[in-house]
């Protein structure tokens, strides 16, 4: 059994688990696994489409692992990008993105196309915890909490 990590919004009773993929991003999932538990509060998408996000401090560049553009619902992905690449981002900044729904294109700042390391992937039934991401868009956010789930 791969690693798993938990998305919870615990203000409403709701939960996901989500399972690492080791195998093709190996680096991003040690530095995800290493980071938690973490607690953000979620952004939804301005640019990507139905795609929550919680930004990280610091940010921190990491190898490009298993980059995709095109995410699939239930696909969780770790975006970096330099300061200065936009017009108004002059500092680098990075995001634990979660797409919980279909057309979600990466990108940044002016539709400008942008890839990110996929590196874990829903598992079991998460429309509870879509449902909720579809709330937060209309009534804004509420803490997220990740968190380590089983491990080998």
């Amino acid at each position: 059994m791969s690693k798993q990590i938990v998305f919870s919004f615990p203000d409403h009773d709701v939960s996901a688990a989500a399972e690492l993929l080791e195998d093709v991003a190996p680096e991003t999932c040690h530095f995800v696994w290493d980071l938690l538990p973490l607690e953000v509060m979620p952004l939804h998408s301005m640019y990507c489409g139905p795609q929550i996000f919680g930004l990280l401090d610091p940010a921190v560049s990491l190898k490009s692992e298993n980059q995709v553009h095109l995410p699939l619902p239930g696909e969780i992905v770790y975006l970096y990008q330099p300061g200065g690449v936009y017009v108004n981002t002059p500092e680098p900044y990075a995001e634990i993105a979660i797409t919980y729904g279909r057309n979600v294109k990466i990108q940044g700042e002016g539709n400008v196309p942008a890839f990110a390391s996929l590196f874990a992937r829903f598992v079991g039934d998460w429309s509870a915890f879509e449902a909720e991401c579809k709330r937060l868009r209309r009534e804004g956010p509420s803490l997220l909490r990740i968190e380590r789930g089983n491990s080998q």
